[in-house]
């Protein structure tokens, strides 16, 4: 199946029919999703109150520049808002 953004409140419907009697296979064929999404939402659930887990902080790219770093470079254009990005590197 193609990715697509499911609601929260539509993973919460698809657990609450799961929680009155449907099989996890009914579900999937009613809403149209895997048996393994709802696997998913039912161990966030268990492991994290919800059925989005919490963002991965280490999510994304690596920063270059370090914390010190990026506070002089906040300074340096605060002080003097017409340099050139180049002047910011020397």
């Amino acid at each position: 199946m193609p990715f697509r953004h499911i609601s929260e409140d539509f993973k919460v419907r698809a657990l609450w029919l799961l929680d009155n009697g449907y099989v996890t296979e009914e579900v999937s064929d009613l809403l149209g999703v895997s048996t393994r999404s709802i696997a998913r939402w039912r161990h966030n659930v268990a492991n994290y109150g919800s059925v989005i887990p919490p963002r991965d902080p280490m999510q994304g790219r690596p920063r270059i520049l370090n914390a010190l770093q990026t506070d002089s470079v906040l300074e340096l254009v605060e002080q003097f808002p017409e340099l050139y990005l180049d002047e910011i590197m020397d």
